[in-house]
């Protein structure tokens, strides 16, 4: 995987194992991991956020569509690889 600005986050020894490009399924689950977690954050911490129903049912269809997504991608090997990569560092090697 080369060396981008986005995968500095990734672990070399990690990006070793990951084959690109990533299915479009993996992608779309990533994205919405990281869209929904913002939105959690958000949601926990940002006192002065409002959410309306279309806010929240908008993030209840991508949690659908990253579920559906992953039905289709979570045996392939680059789905592995980002299971074990997500586990804390306390948990590895159980």
């Amino acid at each position: 995987m080369p060396d981008k600005p986005g995968n500095k986050k990734i672990p070399a020894t990690t990006r070793a194992l990951l084959t690109v490009p990533f299915e479009p399924s993996l992608v779309l689950v990533l994205q919405a991991f990281v869209d929904l977690q913002e939105a959690r954050h958000q949601a926990d911490y940002d006192t002065g956020r409002r959410w309306n129903r279309v806010d929240v049912l908008r993030h209840v269809e991508k949690t659908r569509e990253a579920f559906a997504g992953w039905a289709d991608v979570r045996k392939t090997p680059n789905a592995s690889v980002l299971l074990v990569a997500f586990l804390p560092q306390k948990d590895r090697g159980r």
